[in-house]
């Protein structure tokens, strides 16, 4: 009986580890259905703000962060992308 359980569990041992090995190709298969892949649309639209200052100082903010700050006071035109800071659709802070 000893002899029967022990052939039964070296058995269950082995099989369990005997897996074969998996291709680049499998575990990136695998890797890509795990992940959801977010959405395109047609368009999408690019926002910016395009500033003219002279001899001022001043921040802009989107939501809370920083998006550009200009402390020298020189005269400058930046325009800034705010597409990075936008986190859903409707108004903004």
């Amino acid at each position: 009986m000893k002899k029967l359980i022990s052939v039964f569990l070296l058995s269950c041992f082995l099989f369990s580890c005997g897996q074969a090995p998996k291709t680049d190709k499998q575990i990136i298969q695998e890797t890509m259905q795990a992940i959801e892949m977010p959405k395109q649309y047609k368009q999408e639209p690019f926002y910016y703000v395009g500033i003219y200052s002279a001899n001022i100082k001043w921040e802009l903010f989107v939501n809370d962060v920083q998006m550009f700050a200009h402390y020298q006071g020189k005269i400058t035109s930046p325009i800034v992308p705010l597409n990075y800071n936008i986190l859903g659709s409707g108004k903004q802070k």
